[in-house]
């Protein structure tokens, strides 16, 4: 709430003023009141206020001596003069005073609301740009403070900016917390801006709330970095608690109820010049929520030297093995046997290794379901780099969930009897270059097998000859292009391997009834 001051040397003035304008609707609280220039000077230096009304003419100083006075203490101050006199000398010496307004005696209080209301506005405005200029020179600085070439001069005159009373040999502490382990703005557009500023305003309420006084700033589009001051940063349990109430302000959970804010704690630090160590503990801290889960408060007290995962070999080739023998359970039981070893010593193994031998695993089933020519293996195969991308923002049971997914569909596909691995291979690879110019010589080629016997052995096991297959599959393909008729009918003859736009006709004729055109007026879009 604002604060305002009342300075009149006349007494009923004052009462009229304390007692009849309605200051709670204004959202100003009247703080005091003087009965001269020299006594308001006094109080003004006491309370502070963001609003000064004054008279003009008072005994031992008068209201445009008292203003300058107050201006040198305070030049963002807002004083309203008041005055029985049209007096042009007090006038001009008003508007050098840069005073809001001049309101004559006897003062109309409806007069005095309105310049009141305008008052208000204009220091609720100012004071939102200066708390908003001093959150991003927080931002600023507690990037700074996190630097491995910090500048301490530098960091020692940012602190001082911000009237933040700090010594550069107090104690330090570095927290780093993960919204969700995705972005929740990207880019370096204005909204992406005031969206980091919303976010860390919150922040810094939080633990300043928690009497932890702190500096904090968006290193990324999903992490914030914090950085407690003084001997509250000790205070674990503190702040622990400080990171409950940012996870509960920003509501966030996933379906298991699970916040899905997470936090890496490093270890107090005695000195600027060691920030750096406690940041590198928070994000090695941090990066433990991919095991223990999002919405985990993690804490490293020591440094460790974690180990790389080296027993990625043997589960690949355990996961073989159990491919081989058609054993879906004891696939399913070799990942959770390895997710429960990682899950129980979560510092073990770096992070990064962890990662590096979930991916591959998943590339391995990847190349399994490749071999054996599944129908699933081209969609894998362009998938495997959103998978990396999906390693990095979840969680091990995430990733766990995953693979078993994975498993199910190898072993489901791998489950249609009847079709041989080669014939498997031919229908992928037709499926792959039906736009392109087949024929049974080039696709034995590719199988390394006899054109003759490719096409007995596909008769056999399919029903229908090789060549049928190819010609059936381009015309499914080529009916989902002629429902769009942006297309022309050479694009779509040429998009399923037919070069000449008459001969694709005469074969879709004879396969569907109905010429492309006809066909394209029945379904198109």
């Amino acid at each position: 709430m604002l604060k305002a001051m009342i300075v009149d040397d006349e007494r009923a003035t004052r009462e009229k003023l304390m007692e009849y304008v309605d200051w709670s609707s204004l959202r100003i609280e009247a703080a005091g009141e003087a009965k001269d220039g020299a006594e308001g000077l006094r109080l003004f230096g006491v309370l502070r206020p963001d609003i000064v009304l004054m008279d003009v003419r008072m005994p031992r100083m008068n209201g445009i001596e008292c203003a300058a006075e107050i201006r040198k203490l305070d030049p963002n101050c807002k004083i309203i003069f008041l005055s029985g006199y049209t007096d042009k000398h007090y006038l001009k010496s008003a508007i050098q005073m840069q005073a809001i307004d001049y309101i004559e005696k006897p003062i109309d209080l409806g007069e005095l609301h309105d310049v009141l209301t305008k008052t208000a506005a204009l220091c609720e405005e100012e004071r939102g740009k200066l708390e908003l200029a001093a959150v991003r020179v927080k931002q600023e600085l507690a990037l700074t403070m996190a630097s491995d070439r910090a500048d301490l001069p530098a960091i020692k005159k940012r602190f001082e900016s911000i009237g933040f009373s700090v010594s550069l040999n107090d104690v330090f502490r570095c927290v780093l917390l993960e919204f969700g382990g995705r972005p929740i703005f990207e880019g370096e557009g204005g909204a992406d801006v005031v969206q980091a500023d919303r976010i860390t305003d919150i922040v810094n309420r939080e633990f300043e709330n928690a009497s932890l006084p702190c500096v904090s700033g968006m290193l990324d589009g999903s992490r914030l970095i914090v950085h407690i001051c003084g001997g509250a940063a000790e205070q674990t349990a503190r702040i622990k608690a400080a990171i409950e109430g940012v996870q509960q302000t920003f509501g966030c959970a996933d379906a298991g109820g699970n916040g899905m804010v997470t936090a890496g704690i490093g270890k107090s630090v005695r000195g600027a010049e060691n920030i750096r160590k406690s940041f590198e503990l928070a994000r090695g801290a941090l990066q433990l929520g991919f095991i223990r889960g999002f919405g985990s408060i993690n804490a490293e007290e020591t440094e460790r030297t974690a180990e790389e995962f080296a027993g990625i070999e043997d589960i690949r080739q355990n996961l073989k093995r159990c491919y081989q023998e058609e054993n879906l359970a004891a696939a399913i039981r070799e990942i959770d046997g390895w997710i429960a070893q990682l899950a129980e010593r979560p510092g073990k193994f770096r992070i990064s290794s962890v990662k590096a031998a979930l991916l591959s695993v998943m590339l391995h089933l990847s190349a399994l379901a490749e071999e054996s020519a599944l129908p699933i293996s081209g969609e894998w195969k362009k998938q495997e780099l959103l998978w990396a991308e999906r390693l990095n923002r979840g969680t091990l049971r995430d990733a766990a969930a995953f693979i078993k997914e994975l498993l199910q569909t190898l072993f489901r596909q791998t489950g249609q009897k009847g079709i041989s691995r080669k014939i498997r291979a031919a229908i992928e690879y037709i499926r792959e270059h039906y736009g392109e110019d087949l024929s049974v010589v080039a696709i034995a080629d590719r199988l390394e097998m006899g054109s003759t016997y490719l096409s007995t052995l596909f008769k056999k096991e399919t029903g229908q000859a090789l060549s049928e297959f190819i010609e059936a599959y381009r015309m499914e393909k080529a009916k989902e292009l002629l429902k769009d008729d942006r297309l022309k009918m050479s694009e779509v003859a040429g998009s399923v391997g037919y070069r000449n736009a008459n001969y694709f006709a005469t074969v879709f004729k004879r396969s569907t009834g109905l010429y492309p055109s006809e066909y394209r007026r029945m379904f198109a879009r």
